[in-house]
């Protein structure tokens, strides 16, 4: 009981910091955050990104997006760069350190002081990049930087920033995520192309916010006209094998036995709406991430109805594959 109250409240505490202007938002975080005591000043600047539930991040590719474009913006500055990655786990579990440390370490001198510490809400509306670039401030950069912000940083600071090449600059898969990798490109044993189905809850599978759940006979008509579409791609394809991805379990099942169709069913759940899940769960979006980055070409697929999600089409800036979206 006690948990529902907190998770009802916290929603709603998303919700009213959603809406407020970024200046607002910091202040707002900033007396969440911030203590006045215990001042330890760091020894050198650092950039920040923040993701620690208290406000809402997104799935796997809005927050690898937002990591991303944090890292762009502290090298546009020279910044030692640091993720702070806590919920709903610890980042460090699924994606290690490529060729930037961007560990926080007992040495970093994480700090919560007021006196040492700025919060900065930096999106892509507004002026907060022209903002972060004119500040002056020594104090550690503790930011929530939140889209893909690169072609406003490349513009508006005169950079050439490329999302595949800062992203394997720093990350690359951990050694559990690597070994699944594996152990699912052996399965399906060859090259292959990928197609992404993005229900939400339609399939009462998925829940994530307030997304609305088809009814019974809807959702048949719905997997119905899904399962077809593939298989009129697959005509396409005759000769490849597809790789299926999906948040719905339902929806991975219905299309199983299907041949040269591969899709591996196991439970996904969003990472702002879902806490508290085992290490599994939450390891199946990245595994999907990188299995579908993979692919010879991506496609997004779905009806007017269905989500249309950027998590496949930023898996095929990870390795510059095509992708295409169709409407079904």
């Amino acid at each position: 009981m006690e948990n529902t109250i907190k998770n009802k409240l916290k929603k709603t505490t998303d919700i009213i910091l959603d809406v407020l202007p970024n200046t607002v938002k910091e202040t707002v975080l900033g007396i969440k955050r911030f203590t006045f005591f215990k001042q330890q000043y760091p020894p050198r600047q650092l950039f920040i990104q923040i993701i620690d539930g208290r406000e809402t991040h997104g799935g796997l590719a809005d927050r690898l997006k937002g990591i991303v474009s944090a890292f762009c913006l502290a090298d546009s500055k020279g910044m030692q760069f640091k993720i702070h990655h806590t919920y709903p786990f610890a980042l460090i579990n699924y994606l290690q350190p490529n060729l930037i440390d961007w560990r926080l370490t007992p040495e970093d001198k994480f700090s919560s002081n007021i006196f040492e510490s700025r919060i900065m809400h930096i999106t892509d509306l507004g002026n907060d990049i022209i903002r972060f670039s004119k500040s002056n401030t020594k104090k550690q950069f503790h930011a929530y930087c939140k889209g893909d912000l690169l072609h406003s940083i490349n513009l508006e600071l005169n950079k050439n920033y490329d999302w595949s090449t800062v992203f394997h600059k720093l990350f690359k898969p951990s050694i559990k995520l690597q070994k699944e990798i594996d152990d699912h490109s052996k399965i399906i044993g060859g090259p292959y192309i990928s197609v992404v189905f993005r229900f939400q809850n339609l399939l009462a599978d998925f829940p994530e916010y307030n997304y609305p759940t088809l009814a019974k006979s809807e959702q048949k008509n719905l997997i119905e006209h899904c399962s077809r579409a593939l298989l009129k791609l697959q005509k396409q394809h005759i000769n490849s094998k597809i790789l299926v991805s999906s948040d719905s379990v339902t929806f991975q099942n219905s299309i199983i036995a299907l041949k040269n169709i591969f899709t591996f069913p196991k439970k996904v759940v969003h990472m702002d709406y879902i806490s508290g899940e085992n290490f599994e769960v939450y390891l199946k979006s990245f595994l999907d991430f990188y299995l579908i980055a993979n692919s010879e070409k991506i496609y997004s697929m779905g009806t007017s109805i269905m989500y249309k999600t950027n998590f496949p089409k930023y898996a095929a800036n990870l390795n510059n594959i095509q992708f295409e979206r169709i409407e079904i």
